[in-house]
């Protein structure tokens, strides 16, 4: 069972890369104004005071304003380190220096300052595909679902709607995110999420 399940994501993995490079560039950009709007006027994002984002990849959705805007309002910026098969937190700020991962992320160096998981109080999740009941599909590597084990904070996808995936094939070690945020709305994946949603 467990090989059937890793052959649909390896499949839907390979179909979403290919379709994603299809779409023009002026989507990508019209999509990520909107959802960076709807994200910074989100409560929980507001109320937040150390967020994890992500350094981004072509073809995902853009942090890097919504990292120049956390700077802005002195939130604190946590973003991920590849250390074996784990991902070390690091505190970023405007004078922090990065490196390219094996990956091919940028990421900060390792005497960045140190963060620790339980100081976050959102984490912005990167995905290649999603759906709207917060099953994520990603690289492979299982990096997030091990650190969103035992994670006790709020858990978003910002993606796009032309990426999105009705079926994500899912491990039990698959962890749902508590919200999907698209070009066309937000998407609460649990009945006890009862933030009120920007218009």
């Amino acid at each position: 069972m467990i090989d059937e399940i890793d052959k649909a994501k390896a499949s839907l993995r390979k179909k979403i890369k290919s379709k994603r490079q299809g779409l023009p560039q002026s989507y990508y950009q019209w999509a990520n104004e909107i959802i960076s709007y709807k994200l910074v006027n989100f409560s929980i994002f507001n109320q937040a005071k150390h967020i994890l984002l992500f350094a981004s990849l072509p073809f995902e959705f853009n942090t890097q304003e919504l990292i120049d805007f956390c700077f802005k309002q002195g939130i604190q910026v946590v973003l991920p380190r590849v250390q074996g098969k784990s991902l070390d937190l690091h505190y970023i700020d405007e004078s922090t220096t990065y490196q390219k991962s094996k990956y091919g992320i940028w990421e900060p160096q390792a005497n960045s300052p140190q963060a620790d998981i339980s100081k976050v109080d959102l984490i912005i999740l990167p995905c290649l595909s999603c759906n709207r009941q917060g099953q994520r599909l990603g690289y492979g590597g299982g990096y997030y679902d091990r650190l969103l084990a035992d994670f006790k904070g709020t858990t978003i996808i910002p993606y796009f709607d032309k990426l999105m995936s009705s079926n994500i094939p899912c491990n039990d070690y698959d962890v749902r995110v508590d919200y999907i945020i698209s070009e066309s709305g937000f998407f609460s994946t649990s009945e006890s999420n009862d933030q009120p949603f920007p218009e």
